[in-house]
């Protein structure tokens, strides 16, 4: 039966092209998110929420390791959760819609650094 399941590719999408260049996955951030040293902000579990929430979140240089407008990997605690966009202090989400039916009990979403 799966032999006639047409396949345009195999394998894990880990960008995905936009017009104005590509966007790491959530999937892909929270695989490789323990290499991840550059492009990192640092939440709370409120902000996150907020986040999911698809409500803009401000950010202290703190929190935000020198991270350059653009996309940025989003950690709560030792946890990467996904991806933002990163623009004068502010995150926008750029998490999948889902997140905002998924309770955060655990951070089950996320794979935690090392």
């Amino acid at each position: 039966m799966l032999e006639r399941l047409p396949v345009e590719s195999a394998g894990l999408m880990i960008l995905r092209r936009l017009t104005r260049g590509v966007k790491p996955t959530t999937i892909a951030l929270q695989l490789f998110g323990k290499w991840i040293n550059k492009n990192v902000v640092f939440l709370t579990e409120d902000e996150l929420f907020n986040l999911i929430q698809k409500k803009s979140v401000k950010i202290s240089s703190e929190k935000s390791r020198e991270a350059s407008r653009g996309y940025v990997a989003v950690m709560v605690e030792e946890y990467v959760v996904g991806c933002a966009f990163y623009k004068d202090r502010q995150l926008l989400s750029q998490l999948p819609k889902s997140f905002s039916t998924v309770k955060l009990d655990g951070f089950s979403l996320a794979t935690p650094r090392d």
